[in-house]
């Protein structure tokens, strides 16, 4: 069994691993994606569960500021293909590839 410190780091580590493989299929796209390609995703999967009324409404990515904040959890659950949920409508392979892409290249302002 692992300790919570072990378990945090392993995250962690999955993380950049994530973030670092998003940003490797980034590097050939001269424009980076936007906010509002972003938000158009999350909008469309996302939203119905991730907001105040929705069933996951402690992560309200409704807000622009709590998208901002999450958004490397977000890629992490996207490139893991953990969210959405099976049974639920899932983005095809471009909308994963702005939601990866635009965490990647805001990763720089991530809080830690």
């Amino acid at each position: 069994m692992w300790s919570r410190d072990q378990t945090r780091q392993i995250s962690r580590r999955a993380l950049s691993l994530a973030l670092s493989l998003a940003l490797f299929a980034c590097t050939g796209n001269s424009q980076p994606v936007t906010l509002a390609s972003a938000r158009q995703v999350v909008s469309k999967y996302c939203v119905t569960c991730h907001s105040p009324s929705g069933a996951a409404a402690d992560f309200d990515w409704s807000d622009e500021r709590s998208l901002m904040l999450h958004r490397r959890n977000i890629a992490a659950k996207v490139s893991r293909n953990s969210m959405p949920p099976s049974g639920l409508p899932q983005p095809d392979a471009e909308e994963r590839r702005i939601l990866l892409c635009w965490a990647a290249s805001n990763d720089a302002a991530c809080p830690r």
